[in-house]
């Protein structure tokens, strides 16, 4: 019974990560589209704003980065730079906030 019980738990964990995984992915794949469509408006000459998708990646990717099962599949080497990747998208995102 405990046996069940837990792989229930570990489901319902589960389950509450697959939100944040989604929101997380879209929000990264729709900051690196407005990043791209940033800079072909700036090679023609267009005024954009520059920073909105640099700084929708970097938000979603500090959420996508403290999700448990997002680590548990990275390989080892990028778990281990992921305390590194975290304080860098953080300080960064100040950055990026405060130039949008």
């Amino acid at each position: 019974m405990d046996a069940v019980s837990a792989a229930d738990a570990a489901l319902a964990t589960n389950r509450s990560q697959v939100i944040d995984i989604v929101l997380g992915t879209v929000f990264v794949s729709s900051g690196l589209t407005l990043t791209a469509c940033a800079i072909a408006a700036i090679r023609s000459g267009r005024s954009h704003p520059r920073l909105v998708g640099v700084w929708s990646a970097m938000y979603r990717l500090q959420t996508l980065d403290q999700a448990p099962l997002v680590l548990a599949v990275l390989p080892h080497v990028l778990q281990s730079a992921t305390r590194c990747v975290s304080m860098a998208v953080t300080y960064l995102l100040l950055v990026s906030a405060l130039c949008a």
